[in-house]
């Protein structure tokens, strides 16, 4: 069994970052999705959470879910999946049992050196915890790379991380006319 628990990794993360942990707060996190200006990806969806940790803690050892709602001055600013699990010898530090996502801001008014900082405080909340249970390995997932590398990728090559895969995704209104539909895809 893990020799750990949602509170205690909870407590590593308050000690960089305002959040609550997402069953405290779910209407918090299911208000930024409903109020997102633009599409929140399906692996930030509450509902997908949900069903991603029910999965891995079936299929794993032992598998503890803190995703997260981050606050900046008691106002909910973004919403950050986040879990640990252990098969066999290997554990897992990532968004339900596996690759870390970054936290997703919603409708960040932040400026980007507001955002810098923001993400700053994640990367070393995240190596807090690594270091605490001697995770050697943390493989991250970056969500829609629109305008090259966002600012956690950055941050996270300012840390020394390293990337080893890249791939992108890619998301389609299926609303409209056939050809609605084709002029919005890029040949």
């Amino acid at each position: 069994m893990l020799q750990y628990n949602q509170q205690d990794l909870l407590d590593i993360l308050k000690k960089h970052i305002a959040v609550k942990c997402m069953e405290d707060a779910k209407i918090d996190w299911m208000k930024m999705e409903d109020t997102h200006s633009d599409y929140v990806p399906v692996d930030y969806s509450y509902y997908n959470v949900i069903y991603q940790n029910c999965y891995f803690q079936a299929v794993n050892d032992a598998f503890v879910d803190f995703s997260v709602v981050i606050y900046n001055g008691g106002v909910p600013v973004g919403i950050w999946p986040l879990s640990i699990c252990k098969k066999g010898n290997d554990i897992q530090l990532g968004s339900w049992g596996t690759d870390l996502l970054a936290p997703l801001l919603v409708d960040c008014k932040y400026n980007i050196e507001k955002q810098r900082k923001l993400m700053e405080k994640c990367i070393l909340a995240i190596q807090d915890i690594a270091d605490t249970y001697e995770i050697k390995n943390i493989t991250c997932k970056q969500q829609l790379m629109q305008d090259g590398i966002n600012i956690w990728t950055q941050k996270l090559f300012e840390h020394g991380w390293s990337c080893n895969r890249i791939s992108n995704e890619c998301y389609l209104n299926l609303e409209g006319t056939e050809e609605q539909i084709l002029s919005q895809i890029r040949r």
